[in-house]
């Protein structure tokens, strides 16, 4: 058993009493933790490889479980539960060893659904979101553009009415889930009012209509199973019906959708941030160094204290954004501000986890040739038993039957504690194969997608100085 592995059945996210979670979050996330162990992770590595796992089928099993329609209504195959339901699957998955399969869970639950499901029409929930909270439909969420990141404003993807349809050409990338989707909710121009707020619609577009074609997947940093596309929309004809909503309203419905993914990024981050510390404590715990253990230095473990501090503030600022969101009451300006504040501090707080833990993370000791000599003494001592004088007479001197015993059972835990070593950290922290550098490359993107680390600030900043005038 890897350390990976120990540390998913050991970790509980209902271990004592929780501030909001209760019996019925148990009842909801328990069977889901169970399928991550069990059906998820021992295929990550293999899927990491391939550059993508496989939507479809893990859509559909995970639909089973009721993951994307936790908030959505009963009417379409929901159980129309408040937010909190929400963040507690969100952090059950951070369970997978991996920000992929995670990432494109989020993108099917709360990106490209939210708006869907409060102002589409029923024929548009039968058609697109029924499936999708089932998992007989993929879905993603086409919003990012070449010129438009950040600033969603600036997209140039546009429709142009045609009759009772609409004729949509543009270009969208790094699109997740892209190459594996059968529905895009689309962001995009659909008439010339003077406001760049008030000409955009959010419309369904099967991914199957002609006029459609998909760029090869993009070799990304770290997110290696989920597929991101570049999108290509050429003489698209959809019915103007597949519009979400009122025309023109759809970059207001994106930037509500935005507060949903936002809050879930944090709470998906949080159990790979602490499994990247309880990793280090486990290797920093048995590796040797100036007499004592790694973790015995007073800089390692005051490095590791101060991170699980951080880690434990932002899980308690999410809470309260969530709290926030639920409670009507709440001004919508402070549970954004929450948001910003969270998804800010989240993305920071994942690279400076995962690089502090590579850090302390350094190469082992114990190199190849020793490893060697090890295996190689080993199978030496039925010879130094028998005879008491090997090939190098000063070696081993007059080894008696016990001391050979002796020397025999401390080679083989030197061993055993090589390859847990190994199987922690596959040789060092800088490995590839390292989880915590996969770690490190998934959870960079936490700084940069659903709205930028400076996006976040001027966020903030806005609403600080709306709060300070009142």
């Amino acid at each position: 058993m890897n350390a990976l592995s120990s540390f998913s059945r050991a970790a509980t996210l209902f271990s004592k009493p929780h501030i909001i979670y209760g019996p019925l979050h148990l009842e909801i996330c328990d069977p889901l933790a169970k399928f991550i162990d069990q059906n998820i992770n021992p295929f990550v590595d293999e899927w990491e490889i391939q550059r993508r796992f496989p939507a479809k089928k893990l859509f559909k099993e995970l639909g089973n479980l009721g993951v994307f329609g936790v908030n959505k209504p009963t009417g379409y195959g929901g159980l129309d539960l408040d937010f909190s339901y929400t963040i507690a699957i969100s952090e059950t998955m951070g369970r997978i060893n991996c920000g992929a399969i995670p990432m494109a869970v989020a993108v099917q639950s709360e990106m490209a659904t939210p708006a869907l499901a409060e102002y589409g029409s029923i024929n548009l929930k039968s058609e697109f979101l029924a499936p999708t909270i089932t998992g007989d439909r993929v879905a993603c969420l086409g919003v990012s553009e070449h010129s438009a990141g950040s600033d969603v404003a600036s997209i140039k993807t546009h429709g142009r009415f045609d009759g009772d349809d609409l004729i949509i050409n543009g270009c969208k990338q790094w699109i997740t889930n892209g190459h594996q989707a059968d529905w895009i909710c689309l962001l995009l121009n659909t008439n010339r009012h003077k406001s760049p707020h008030n000409n955009k619609s959010l419309v369904c577009v099967n991914m199957d209509e002609p006029g459609i074609t998909l760029g090869k997947p993009i070799d990304k940093f770290g997110m290696h199973s989920s597929d991101t596309a570049t999108i290509h929309f050429d003489n698209v004809r959809v019915p103007a019906r597949n519009i979400i909503g009122e025309e023109g309203h759809g970059f207001f419905y994106q930037m509500n959708q935005f507060q949903n993914e936002r809050l879930v990024a944090v709470a998906v981050l949080l159990e790979p941030l602490k499994r990247a510390i309880h990793l280090t404590m486990d290797y920093t715990l048995h590796r040797p160094m100036f007499g004592s253990s790694e973790f015995d230095q007073q800089i390692v473990q005051y490095k590791l204290a101060e991170l699980s501090t951080e880690i434990e503030a932002l899980q308690s600022l999410l809470y309260q954004a969530t709290y926030c969101k639920m409670n009507s009451d709440n001004d919508e300006q402070e549970t954004v501000k929450l948001a910003s504040m969270a998804k800010l501090k989240a993305g920071r707080l994942a690279r400076k986890v995962t690089d502090e833990c590579i850090q302390l993370n350094r190469p082992i000791s114990v190199r190849e040739e020793d490893r060697y000599r090890t295996h190689h003494l080993i199978r030496r001592v039925p010879e130094v038993m028998a005879s008491g004088n090997p090939e190098n007479p000063g070696f081993f001197p007059r080894l008696t039957r016990a001391s050979v015993l002796r020397l025999k059972r401390v080679i083989a835990q030197s061993i055993a504690l090589d390859e847990r070593r190994r199987s922690l950290f596959g040789g060092n922290g800088y490995a590839w194969d390292n989880p915590l550098c996969r770690l490190h490359r998934d959870l960079r993107l936490f700084s940069i997608a659903a709205g930028c680390d400076e996006v976040m600030l001027s966020i903030i900043a806005r609403i600080l100085k709306k709060l300070h005038k009142k």
